[in-house]
């Protein structure tokens, strides 16, 4: 089950004021110098429900509910042990206690404890532990990282302290305040789909078996045992037209307007679409009626498809255009329904990730244009990784990722790549210079200017790691978070 953004912030503001003092304060853990809180929160939580689905939520908040129980009472059990001890042993629940008095002189420790003698007084402090023990164990809502024997712990039981606190909220919420309802929280889609589009180049029609053959392909990369299937949205229809990159295009546009005013109603965005203004952005000024006839064709090519994606039990049914109403009074209008989830996908796949000058940059018939969100994003991430090093090859899968070719000609393809990296080369978009040579294309790409340091920042709120490259005056180095070893349950 992938999470949202907005999902993991939930929890934090949850998180109770001693957890987090926890975390700031009682630096005695080593991942508590070497990662963010926000990062150790998404790591935990993607750790223990990245694998299990929205069906399986009940059973295993009782799992882990029966496991953080288990452990309050390892750590009693722990504690009991502990008073076994001498003392003198570090072992003991009150050792500083032990050494608080070793270290006072005779007429302090006189004043403040009159006459009694040291074992006296550490039997004392040992049954004050054990009555703040006590009261840990019976207040159902007490926090690991309160408990009141955290000394006696070994360094992973003091990290489980507060991974324990956070799945005890995270649970809580899921099941008190969500009532185990993650459609708002979870990303619907799996990552196969939103990643790699499966738009062609060029129109063709193609039968349901050769385009079942595409979707297969495109998932390549996911688990064994997914399928990926589409069919028409009304059974008359046996053959269909691919989704070209004119469709892309559109695509984008229309998802762009659902992102910049979202209207959400019965779980679908609303998106008020101008033909025109549509086809002006695409084809430029003077498209015309050919231009925005050309939208209304594509618009109508997105409706017309249903999608379905098995994967073990998990089965998901989509469309990327629910439905759409036509204006009564204006037929250069249309209203559209975009489901959320496919939305919200899309929002992820960081498909705006250059501004629309440079894009303009090139030309409105050129392949070019669709493998530019693709390789600004390897630019980014060469970025944030090696600034100093603005160099990377590819071989032809990458740009099959990016695009469904529709062609099986291994030199037509090698052809079209190259084509659109001289544009991005005349064009000064994205490369500077390339190379093919023993198939692979060696790309050298441009620093990043004004306008991408603006989009590479809201980027990077998403894909930020240590030692990432951040677009101010002095980088910090950060050391890299070092290998966190999972609890006993």
């Amino acid at each position: 089950m992938q999470l949202k953004n907005s999902f993991y912030h939930e929890i934090k503001d949850r998180l109770p004021e001693h957890a987090l003092e926890y975390w700031g304060v009682h630096r005695h853990y080593h991942f508590a110098l070497n990662e963010s809180l926000d990062q150790f929160i998404k790591r935990i939580i993607d750790e223990s429900f990245g694998a299990i689905t929205e069906n399986e939520l009940s059973d295993y908040t009782k799992k882990i509910r029966n496991a953080l129980r288990k452990r309050k009472y390892d750590w009693i059990k722990k504690y009991e042990n502990a008073l076994n001890h001498p003392f003198s042993d570090p072992a003991h629940p009150i050792f500083s206690e032990y050494c608080s008095l070793q270290a006072m002189e005779p007429k302090e420790l006189a004043q403040k404890y009159q006459d009694l003698e040291e074992d006296e007084i550490l039997k004392q402090k040992t049954a004050q532990k054990t009555a703040q023990i006590k009261q840990w164990k019976e207040n159902r809502n007490s926090l690991f990282t309160e408990f009141p024997a955290i000394s006696i712990l070994k360094p992973q039981n003091k990290e489980d302290a507060l991974k324990s606190d956070l799945l005890d909220v995270t649970c809580d919420y899921i099941v008190k305040e969500l009532n185990y309802d993650m459609n708002s929280n979870s990303k619907p889609l799996p990552s196969p789909i939103v990643s790699k589009p499966f738009f062609s180049l060029r129109s063709s029609k193609i039968t349901l078996e050769e385009m079942d053959g595409i979707m297969q392909n495109i998932i390549k990369n996911d688990k064994e045992g997914a399928t990926f299937t589409m069919y028409p949205t009304t059974s008359s229809d046996i053959q269909l037209t691919t989704l070209d990159k004119c469709d892309l295009s559109v695509y984008q546009e229309i998802t762009r307007l659902a992102c910049s005013g979202t209207k959400v109603k019965d779980g679908s965005v609303l998106v008020d679409v101008s033909f025109y203004q549509i086809s002006k952005q695409i084809f430029g000024y003077d498209a015309g009626e050919k231009g925005i006839q050309r939208v209304r064709d594509s618009i109508e090519k997105l409706s017309n498809r249903r999608f379905v994606y098995s994967n073990g039990g998990t089965k998901i049914d989509y469309v990327l255009v629910d439905s759409k109403i036509t204006d009564a009074y204006d037929s250069n209008y249309i209203l559209l329904f975009i489901l959320k989830g496919i939305c919200d996908s899309i929002l992820q796949k960081d498909i705006i990730s250059i501004s629309k000058k440079v894009e303009g940059k090139l030309q409105s018939n050129s392949n070019a244009r669709a493998f530019i969100h693709a390789l600004q994003e390897q630019r980014f991430i060469l970025y944030r990784d090696s600034p100093e090093n603005m160099k990377k090859s590819f071989d032809l899968n990458f740009f099959e990722d990016s695009i469904y070719f529709n062609t099986k000609s291994y030199k037509k393809k090698i052809s079209i790549i190259e084509d659109s990296l001289d544009e991005y080369v005349n064009n000064d978009v994205i490369i500077q210079n390339y190379s093919y040579e023993n198939n692979l294309f060696h790309l050298d790409f441009l620093p990043l200017d004004e306008n991408d340091v603006e989009y590479y920042s809201e980027w990077l709120k998403n894909h930020m790691i240590p030692n990432a490259a951040v677009p101010t005056t002095a980088n910090q180095p950060v050391t890299p978070i070092e290998t966190y070893l999972n609890g006993d349950f």
